[in-house]
């Protein structure tokens, strides 16, 4: 009544009002009137509420033995009290708390019924019952049957309806009213009201495109009026979508909502011109959990990005002045999008027109808000952008999980990854002729064979003249190291026989970024603890999205490794190292050795076989002297593996020897066993002409005059050390056939023994697999490795010891022994 405006404690002002509260009624209650009568059912209590003792009395017996009065009985007592309301909440609740015994559900409906009868047949009263809007409002099971039984006997539509006093919910409008009057009484400052409502209505007219069409129409600055102070869009997500869940009762939810929003913001002194969507301040509980109460799942840590301090949201919000000017961007906009992020909707989420309804003020403009947008879609985890929507979710965003994780790779775990990548590239076949990612020089081996050295990717060459300089990260700086230097402070002896595989820094950054990407996914795919919810559509969806990086991290990967440096070095040794780049075009099959050898063969930098002139030519130019007639051949292949200045780079000392067996079986040059100072004949055994296989190391190149000079006395020699046979005759005497050489005895088995510094072990099996045990298994066959580990302790060795030592035997296949 006070409500209504009426004092009932005034002279003259007649009424009274029974207010029921049918959830604190209960047929056990022990709550008794003054003169000790029961209060334990719906009509005793109201007939005290009414008229007291003399009231109750009227109705007395009935309340007494818990049986119905009848109409006659309550017309009586109306015709006492009246004019009067009676206000029944909840009505379902009390039938939840009547026990079912002596009929009294029976008694209690036929109450309903004579109540409402002897309400319409008496002036001056008015009865209003309220009950729940669906089941989940009813609660139990037994108020839900309650609600079924009472919408079966047709109480409401039936017999409230004899008196027409059925009142259906409000309409949404007519709620905002009924909230707005609620929370701020009639005190409305009409001329302020106006100045804010008509400076909203000029922004959404004077910026149509940032807007939803309605808001620019002359009907939506009336809703700003009838909303004052609430913006009328937080209405409408609280209606549109909050309030069609079945648990949320529309105009008491809202109201819990809008209060519990609205005292938290009086508390914090709050100036926004309306109370916005923006301005929900949801890092409080009292606030939030109006709305995560009718959320299924796990809410939490959505919640904490989206509205807590020193997250995310600050972070962007400190980085731009704009942002901070406006009260947070990032956050306002945050709560706005929440708010419209209600699971269950046909299109889920905001579109970028209505989060600027639910967040931008005048004097703001939308611009601030779309660049704060745009940093959030890029940085939160909950935040989701599909088909030009906006919308928080309670699983993590996995593009955006993935986009962290990757930023927080280290340069150690993508270099690791990419060494890896680079050597599953090469070919089984390629395997001894190629080094892959040498940390040192003394990684590289200095052995009799031409190699393809992979550069890692912290070494690479500049892509522009600005990148040119810095020597720790120059691939032409660490190769020439490795050219120059064999071990600390030992040079290299060969050379000439190594060739630098390497990439741009573009391209090497390029694959830098795409093997973090992998990374990322690959943590999230095959994490072994599990706390993203990745099952079913989630789970396949990273997996995807893994394939798909680790397919652009191998594109970019051969899209990368395409310069080829060889070393070089004019002027007969002269001048100092050059490095000339050879470009490997794209050859589409992925295979970036392979690719790499196909430009390394068709530009010759490095021969699987040379011609016995061209090799001639290779002696002439750099080795033979004019006082000299021969050279060793291991001279001579020192002299080409070693010396950058040699026009030839061999694949291997076979390839030598090949080509002097074809140039001494094609006359070109002679080979020799051995060089006899003084003697008539220095070349003894000398051949050319004729097949040599095989070539000896220790063999001599025999220039083609003297070999043809040598050959001539050694033939003159043996006819004349040959004896006369035959009687002289008229017929010429035969030729003598040349001395054939016996063939050099080859081993056929190698063994290698060494015991190892313990201390530095591992760098001494290192050096034996790359300069031994690869050239083994290159051109032996049945190769063995023995692994024997002897270790002796005078006091014995504990348990400790020996079980890990003999379970980790067992596990690799090693036998293990104890004396």
């Amino acid at each position: 009544m006070r409500e209504a405006g009426l004092n009932p404690d005034e002279e003259g002002v007649p009424g009274r009002v029974a207010v029921i509260d049918c959830n604190e009624i209960t047929a056990t209650t022990s709550a008794k009137t003054p003169g000790g009568d029961p209060l334990n059912n719906l009509w005793g209590v109201i007939a005290h509420q009414l008229g007291g003792q003399s009231a109750y009395d009227l109705i007395g017996n009935a309340a007494r033995s818990w049986t119905a009065p009848g109409t006659a009985e309550l017309g009586n007592l109306f015709a006492k009290v009246a004019p009067c309301v009676i206000l029944i909440d909840e009505l379902v609740a009390h039938v939840r708390n009547i026990p079912n015994e002596d009929d009294k559900l029976g008694k209690f409906y036929s109450f309903v019924q004579y109540l409402t009868e002897a309400a319409r047949r008496s002036d001056g009263v008015s009865l209003v019952i309220t009950l729940p809007e669906n089941e989940i409002e009813a609660g139990t099971a037994t108020g839900r049957d309650a609600l079924d039984r009472i919408d079966r006997l047709a109480v409401l539509d039936n017999i409230a309806a004899r008196v027409e006093a059925v009142w259906h919910p409000l309409e949404a409008r007519e709620t905002f009213e009924v909230i707005r009057r609620r929370l701020f009484e009639d005190k409305i400052d009409e001329a302020e009201r106006d100045r804010v409502c008509a400076a909203f209505a000029g922004m959404y007219s004077r910026s149509r495109a940032d807007y939803p069409p309605e808001a620019a129409e002359a009907r939506y600055r009336e809703r700003l009026l009838q909303c004052y102070p609430v913006h009328p869009e937080f209405f409408d997500r609280v209606f549109a979508d909050w309030s069609a869940d079945p648990r949320f009762q529309r105009t008491r939810g809202a109201l819990r909502v809008m209060a519990a929003a609205i005292s938290r913001l009086y508390a914090r002194r709050d100036s926004s011109p309306l109370v916005m969507p923006a301005d929900a301040p949801l890092g409080d509980v009292d606030v939030s959990q109006q709305f995560t109460r009718l959320l299924d799942d796990n809410w939490g840590p959505a919640l904490a990005e989206i509205d807590s301090d020193s997250g995310k949201l600050d972070a962007i919000d400190a980085q731009n002045a704009a942002f901070r000017e406006v009260g947070g961007a990032s956050r306002r906009l945050a709560r706005a999008i929440f708010l419209g992020s209600k699971p269950g909707r046909a299109a889920r989420g905001l579109d970028r027109q209505r989060v600027n309804l639910a967040a931008v003020r005048p004097s703001e403009g939308a611009a601030t808000y779309r660049d704060a947008l745009s940093r959030m879609v890029g940085d939160l985890y909950y935040l989701y952008e599909e088909g030009g929507r906006f919308f928080f979710h309670n699983e993590e965003n996995l593009n955006r999980l993935a986009a962290d994780r990757a930023r927080e790779m280290t340069n150690s775990q993508i270099h690791d990854k990419i060494t890896e990548l680079l050597k599953h590239a090469v070919p089984t076949r390629r395997r001894a002729t190629v080094e892959v990612c040498p940390a040192t020089p003394a990684a590289v081996p200095d052995a009799d064979r031409a190699r393809l050295v992979v550069l890692p990717p912290s070494k690479s060459l500049p892509s522009r003249k600005t990148e040119e300089g810095d020597d720790r990260r120059d691939a032409k700086a660490f190769a020439l190291e490795i050219l120059q230097t064999a071990r600390p402070d030992v040079p290299r002896i060969r050379k000439n026989s190594l060739l630098f595989l390497t990439a741009r820094r573009d391209n090497i950054r390029d694959i830098e970024r795409k093997t973090s990407e992998f990374l990322a996914w690959e943590s999230i795919v095959n994490a072994p603890v599990q706390p993203l919810n990745l099952t079913g559509a989630r789970r396949a969806l990273a997996i995807g999205n893994m394939t798909d990086a680790g397919n652009a991290m191998s594109t970019a990967l051969k899209n990368a490794y395409v310069r080829i440096l060889a070393p070089e070095q004019p002027d007969g040794g002269v001048a100092e190292f050059e490095l000339t780049e050879h470009g490997i075009p794209p050859s589409g099959s992925g295979e970036i050795i392979e690719s790499a050898f196909a430009v390394i063969e068709r530009e010759e930098l490095i021969l699987n076989a040379i011609t016995p002139r061209a090799l001639l030519g290779e002696i002439d130019r750099t080795l033979w002297r004019e006082e000299d007639d021969h050279i060793g051949v291991s001279a001579l292949w020192d002299s080409m593996a070693n010396y950058v200045h040699s026009r030839f780079r061999l694949a291997d000392m076979d390839v030598l020897t090949t080509s002097i067996a074809a140039g001494v079986r094609e006359g070109i040059f002679g080979i020799a066993d051995e060089y006899q100072d003084g003697d008539e004949n220095p070349y003894p055994n000398i051949r050319m002409g004729e097949p040599a296989a095989p070539i000896s190391p220790r063999a001599l190149i025999v220039r083609q005059e003297m070999a043809k000079l040598a050959i001539d006395e050694l033939n003159k020699q043996k006819r004349e050390q040959t004896p006369d046979i035959l009687e002289p005759g008229p017929g010429p005497i035969p030729p003598t056939p040349p001395v054939v050489p016996p063939e050099p005895k080859l081993p056929t088995q190698i063994t290698i023994t060494k015991t190892l510094d313990a201390p530095n072990y591992i760098a001494d099996i290192a050096k034996i697999s790359g300069d031994i045990v690869r050239t083994m298994f290159d051109v032996g066959e049945g190769v063995e490795i023995q692994i024997q580990i002897t270790a002796q302790n005078p006091k014995g060795f504990t348990e400790k010891t020996t079980r890990p030592a003999r379970d980790n035997s067992d596990q690799i296949g090693l036998n293990y022994e104890e004396k």
